[in-house]
C-alpha cells in the first residue's frame, strides 16, 4: 500500500492507517491503539455503508469471540473521544444498536482504487462467509444465538436526542412485595419520564427495559448495546422503614449524575416514583428544556389516588385478564374519590375497552377528554373502537392524534401501524413500526408486530427480520412463528419458514410430522385447514389455507358468506397479500363493500 493509499482525510482530520495516527484540524495528533485503528479503517473504506458487528469481529477479531463485545465498544468510544465526535448527535460514527456503525462524514483518499469498491468487494466475501457459515449450521441441525435484528430502518435512524433507559429496579433479599414495588416504580418513571420531551429525549420503553432484568452484564455494556447517553438504576430495600433508592448514570463515562432516596410509607408508591422522575428530569434540564418543569408540578390528587394511579398502571401494562381485573378493582374506589381525574379515566376507558364494554369505554374516554384534552391514551381509545365499528376516517383522525399527543408510546403507534395497513398506506404503516422498534428496541412482541406490518406492506425482507429476530428474543413466539409461515408461502421459499411450521406442530398441533422444508409447510396448512381456529382467525384463517393449498374457490366461496360477527380476522381479508388471488373475486369484492372493509388503495 503506498502513502496516498494509506491516509484518510475527512473535516480536516487526517488518519494514517498505517501508524495509527489521527490529526485533528489544530494539528494535534493522538496515536490509536491497533485494534482501534483497525475499526476505523474499516469504517472510512466504506463511509457511508453500514459495517455490521460481524463484519468488524470477522475482519478485525477472527480468532475472539469471547472479548469481542467488549473490545468493540472500547474501540468506537476510543475513537468518539478522539473525534470529540457524540453517540446521540453523531459527527462521524453513527450507531445502529445491537448491528453497526456507519462513517457519515465524506472521506477523502488518495489515487487508485476507489475505496468503496474496495470495501465492497471485502464485505462482500466477509457477508458470504457468514452466509456459508449459517447455511453449514442449519444442514447440521446445530442451533446459534443471532445477533438482535436492528430496532431501527437504516433510513431512519434515531438522531439529534438524548437516550435513557430505567433499568428494571432490584429488591434484593426482599419479598414479593418488594418485588412488586420496584416493579411500579420502574414502570412509572418509565412511563413520566417518556412524556416529557420525545423530541429531546428518548425513552426506551418497558418491554426492552424488562430484558435487563438480572442481567449480568455492566452498565457500560448496556449502554454501548443501545447507543444510551443516560441509565437509571435503583432499588426497594425493607427494614424499619420500606426505602426507594434511585440514581441517574451518564452512560458515556459512568459517572453518576444525581441520586436520592425516599420512605414508600409516607405517601405512597405513586409519589415516590414521581418524585424519582422530577429529580432525575432537574438533573438532565439542559437536555429537556423547559420541559423539565412538568414534572416538577405535583399532579392534581391526593397521595392515596397517585399511590393507586400507579399500581392500576402497572397491572394494565401486564395485559392479562386476570391483570385487567384487579386493575378494575383499585381503580374502583380512587374514582370514587376523583371521579374527574384524566388518568384514572384513561386508565378506566381503558379496562372497559378490553371487557369489550364499548359504551362504557367510549364515554370513559370522552371524560377523560373533558377534563384533559391532550390525552394520547383517550384517542387511542376512541380510534379502536373506530376501527371496529369500521368507521375508518374517525379511526385514523384519532389514531393519529394519540401518536401526535403521546409519541413515546409504542403500543399506540404500532395500532396506528395496523390501521394503515388495512387502509393501504404501507410506508405510513412502515414507518410507524420502525418509530415504534425504535422506542421499543428488544421487545419480542413489539418485534413480531413489526414484522407483520412489513408483511401486510409486502416488504417481506424487513418481515423476516424482525420476525425472526421476535424469536430470537422469546422462543415462545407464536405469532412471529405464524408470520415466516405466511412469508413463506408469498415468496415461495421454503427455507424462510419451514421450521416455524415444525414449530408449531409440535406447539400446537399433532406434534412432529417427520418431514422437512415444503413438505413441513405442507403439512401446517392442512392442519391450518381444518384446525384454524388455533390462530383465533376463524373462517379467514381458513380461507388464508384453502389459498395456500391451492383450493381458491373454496377460499372465495368462504369470504364471499362472511358475516361481520364471523371472525375478529376480518382486517385481513383487506390487506394480507396471501388473499391477492381471490380478491378480485366480484363476490368477494361484493362481501368486503357490504361488511365495510377498506378497499385497498
Amino acid at each position: 500500500m503506498n502513502d496516498d493509499q494509506r491516509r484518510y482525510r475527512f473535516d480536516e482530520h487526517t488518519f494514517d492507517r498505517a501508524t495509527g495516527d489521527l490529526t485533528s484540524p489544530s494539528g494535534s495528533t493522538v496515536r490509536l491503539r491497533p485494534q482501534a485503528g483497525r475499526v476505523l479503517a474499516l469504517l472510512l473504506d466504506h463511509a457511508g455503508a453500514l459495517v455490521t458487528r460481524e463484519e468488524l469481529q470477522t475482519l478485525v477479531w477472527p480468532d475472539t469471540i469471547v472479548e469481542f463485545d467488549q473490545g468493540l465498544n472500547a474501540c468506537i468510544s476510543e475513537i468518539r473521544r478522539a473525534l470529540s465526535d457524540s453517540a446521540s448527535q453523531p459527527r462521524f460514527i453513527e450507531t445502529f444498536p445491537r448491528r453497526g456503525y456507519r462513517f457519515i462524514a465524506v472521506v477523502e483518499r488518495g489515487q487508485g482504487l476507489p475505496p468503496e469498491k474496495a470495501g465492497a468487494d471485502r464485505l462482500g466475501r466477509v457477508r458470504w462467509q457468514w452466509a456459508a457459515a449459517a447455511f453449514v449450521l442449519l444442514i447440521g441441525g446445530f442451533g446459534v444465538v443471532i445477533s438482535v435484528a436492528p430496532t431501527q430502518s437504516e433510513g431512519t435512524p434515531d438522531r439529534g436526542r438524548d437516550r435513557l433507559m430505567v433499568l428494571p429496579f432490584r429488591a434484593p433479599g426482599s419479598s414479593l412485595a418488594a418485588d412488586t414495588l420496584a416493579d411500579i416504580v420502574t414502570d412509572r418513571l418509565i412511563a413520566d419520564l417518556s412524556q416529557l420531551a420525545p423530541d429531546r429525549l428518548g425513552v426506551i420503553a418497558r418491554a426492552s427495559s424488562a430484558r435487563y432484568r438480572d442481567t449480568r452484564a455492566t452498565l457500560a455494556e448496556i449502554a454501548a448495546e443501545l447507543d444510551l447517553d443516560y441509565l437509571v438504576e435503583g432499588s426497594v430495600a425493607e427494614g424499619r422503614e420500606v426505602t426507594v433508592q434511585v440514581r441517574l448514570v451518564d452512560a458515556r463515562d459512568q459517572t453518576q449524575v444525581w441520586a436520592s432516596q425516599w420512605p414508600v410509607e409516607a405517601d405512597g408508591v405513586g409519589v415516590v416514583a414521581e418524585r424519582a422522575g422530577q429529580g432525575v428530569a432537574l438533573a438532565i434540564a439542559p437536555t429537556l428544556g423547559e420541559a423539565h418543569r412538568t414534572l416538577v408540578v405535583r399532579r392534581a390528587g391526593d397521595s392515596a389516588t397517585r399511590d393507586a394511579l400507579a399500581r392500576v398502571q402497572w397491572l394494565l401494562a401486564r395485559h392479562t385478564m386476570d391483570a385487567t381485573q384487579r386493575a378494575l378493582t383499585l381503580l374502583e374506589p380512587a374514582l370514587a374519590a376523583e371521579s374527574d381525574h384524566p388518568e384514572l379515566l384513561e386508565a378506566l376507558a381503558t379496562i372497559r375497552l378490553r371487557f369489550g364494554d364499548e359504551d362504557a369505554a367510549s364515554d370513559a374516554a370522552r371524560r377523560a377528554l373533558e377534563v384533559q384534552p391532550a390525552s394520547g391514551r383517550a384517542h387511542g381509545v376512541l380510534g379502536q373502537l373506530a376501527q371496529r365499528r369500521m368507521a375508518w376516517d374517525s379511526a385514523r383522525t384519532h389514531m393519529e392524534r394519540a401518536v401526535r399527543l403521546s409519541p413515546a408510546n409504542p403500543e399506540l403507534r404500532t395500532n396506528l401501524a395496523f390501521l394503515l395497513n388495512y387502509l393501504g398506506d404501507n410506508d405510513g404503516a412502515s414507518d410507524q413500526a420502525e418509530a415504534a422498534l425504535a422506542l421499543d428496541p428488544v421487545s419480542a412482541t413489539l418485534s413480531a408486530d413489526a414484522g407483520i406490518v412489513f408483511l401486510l406492506a409486502r416488504r417481506y425482507a424487513q418481515a423476516e427480520r424482525h420476525c425472526s429476530a421476535a424469536i430470537q428474543l422469546d422462543p415462545e413466539a407464536r405469532s412471529a412463528r405464524r408470520c415466516l409461515v405466511r412469508l413463506a408461502a408469498l415468496t415461495g421459499r421454503p427455507d424462510v419458514g419451514a421450521q416455524a411450521a415444525l414449530d408449531l406442530l409440535r406447539m400446537d398441533g399433532p406434534g412432529d410430522p417427520g418431514v422437512a422444508g415444503s413438505e413441513a409447510l405442507d403439512s401446517y396448512w392442512l392442519w391450518a385447514r381444518e384446525e384454524y381456529a388455533t390462530d383465533g382467525c376463524g373462517p379467514v384463517g381458513r380461507a388464508r389455507a384453502e389459498v395456500v393449498l391451492g383450493q381458491t374457490q373454496e377460499a372465495s366461496t368462504r369470504l364471499a358468506t362472511l358475516d361481520e360477527g364471523s371472525d375478529r380476522c376480518l382486517l385481513d381479508v383487506a390487506a394480507d397479500p396471501l388473499f391477492d388471488r381471490v380478491r378480485e373475486d366480484p363476490a368477494v369484492v361484493g362481501r368486503m363493500a357490504r361488511l365495510g372493509l377498506p378497499a385497498r388503495r
